[in-house]
């Protein structure tokens, strides 16, 4: 897989072209990848690369408008796109100079001029240009006339409801971790760097790997069973205990919510890794301990209620 950060970056358009699907695709949930696999068959189908634009931040921040919570940052956003079979990425800074460019202006210098695209695949609510001007049948109509096709992604149904980002933050954000997995595809994550601590679970028994967020969307309060994989979501699987909290015990109940994760049978060393975090099951919910013994004790049995539930479901 190819990454652009910008178009001017790109090689001049050849005869192969391209088969393109453009939008923020924040989660990659169910219904992005329907758009993603169609794109990649027609490409297939007629010899051309298939190429997705996404942008970063996203456009409600360059809009005024209030920006939803990310589920993931624009760098898992790639690695999922490449996963998935999409050949060529463009992530693109969403400026105002973007926001500000008519759908046809951006089709006739960005899509046809640039990329020498022959087909454009969109979702059923995906909107470009200035204004959120050029829906699918507007494509369809500058298709027609500028000599490239347009096939619209019919929205794909989960409990007869249609799949979309907003769904997977009210899921994730209630707690709903089944909904949110089979809405995504896959279990809902927190990503990020690891990042030194005070040093507490290390001194009680229980090292934790303290996570620097990429991304803003989480589930409630609470710990958590979670598996663990080192860079990105195709590394190895580690079974961990995971608190998202505010760790009541040391720093008070109004600290910043923080994501601690203490990984079972494992002695390493993870300062500086990446790692992926994905939310299995909700072990209970954050409690505020009589002091480090307590904690201490409470870590040790949620692990062991965390491996004798591996147990069962691998048995």
């Amino acid at each position: 897989m190819e990454l652009y950060r910008s178009f001017d970056r790109v090689d001049p358009p050849d005869a192969r072209g391209r088969v393109v699907t453009l939008g923020v695709f924040d989660g990659v949930h169910l219904g992005h990848r329907e758009v993603l696999a169609r794109t990649i068959t027609w490409a297939r189908e007629i010899g051309a690369r298939s190429a997705a634009i996404t942008f970063d931040p996203h456009p409600a921040v360059v809009l005024g408008r209030s920006a939803p919570l990310r589920i993931l940052p624009a760098e898992s956003r790639v690695e999922l796109f490449g996963e998935l079979g999409i050949e060529e990425v463009f992530l693109v800074e969403f400026d105002t100079r973007l926001a500000d460019t008519p759908a046809e202006e951006f089709v006739q210098q960005v899509l046809l001029e640039r990329l020498g695209v022959r087909g454009v695949v969109l979702g059923y609510d995906t909107r470009l240009g200035k204004g959120a001007a050029g829906d699918g049948e507007f494509l369809r109509r500058l298709g027609e006339r500028m000599g490239f096709g347009v096939r619209i992604v019919e929205p794909v149904l989960v409990g007869g409801k249609p799949v979309k980002s907003t769904r997977v933050r009210d899921a994730i954000r209630s707690g709903d971790l089944a909904l949110a997995t089979e809405l995504l595809g896959r279990p809902p994550a927190a990503i990020g760097r690891v990042v030194a601590g005070a040093g507490r679970g290390r001194r009680i028994g229980h090292p934790t790997a303290n996570v620097d967020l990429e991304h803003d969307c989480l589930p409630p309060v609470g710990v958590y069973a979670t598996r663990v994989r080192l860079g990105t979501f195709s590394g190895r699987p580690r079974e961990a205990v995971t608190n998202v909290g505010r760790r009541p015990t040391f720093d008070g109940e109004d600290s910043p919510v923080s994501v601690e994760c203490h990984l079972l049978d494992f002695a390493g060393d993870l300062y500086g890794e990446r790692l992926v975090v994905e939310f299995l099951d909700r072990i209970r919910g954050e409690r505020k301990f009589s002091g480090p013994e307590e904690l201490a004790a409470q870590i040790a049995r949620d692990a062991a209620w965390w491996s004798s539930r591996r147990r069962s479901r691998d048995g």
